[in-house]
């Protein structure tokens, strides 16, 4: 299960599970998106809860597979639970600084509503748009693709 928090500056939620570790037969990623909302009583605020405007329950393996379909477009590799992405600087690979599976990066840039995508990872676009509705930024046209 991830939360996003639609009002954080960060909303660096992510979905890491490695690949092979996933069993697409049983394993489902449940996805919730919050916000704080405040609680009144005769006109004042006495204070707040969360309030989910957005789920959505998806097949692991179908996220997890747009996920390494996106670190092979930006010239990135799995070998074994490890993911590596090429440093220009070093020349080689080295292990991801932290970027693989965070939502707002699972699908790329050049694939974001392609012709050719999964319903599932339709669905997984749809909730993302949801929370940057919501959002005080708008995530989705100012995404950065890079590692």
């Amino acid at each position: 299960m991830k939360a996003v928090d639609a009002e954080s500056d960060e909303q660096a939620a992510r979905f890491s599970t490695p690949t092979i570790s996933i069993d697409p037969d049983k394993d489902m990623l449940l996805l919730i998106g919050w916000r704080w909302t405040d609680l009144g009583k005769d006109g004042r605020i006495i204070g707040e809860f969360p309030y989910i405007f957005a789920g959505v329950i998806l097949p692991a393996a179908e996220i997890a597979r747009e996920r390494d379909v996106r670190l092979e477009i930006t010239n990135g590799k799995i070998e074994g639970e490890k993911v590596l992405v090429y440093s220009e600087r070093k020349k080689e690979f080295v292990p991801d600084p932290g970027n693989y599976g965070k939502l707002w990066r699972i699908v790329h840039s050049t694939r974001r509503k392609a012709e050719n995508l999964s319903n599932t990872v339709r669905l997984f676009e749809d909730f993302l748009e949801k929370i940057d509705e919501h959002s005080p930024r708008n995530r989705l046209d100012n995404k950065d693709d890079e590692n």
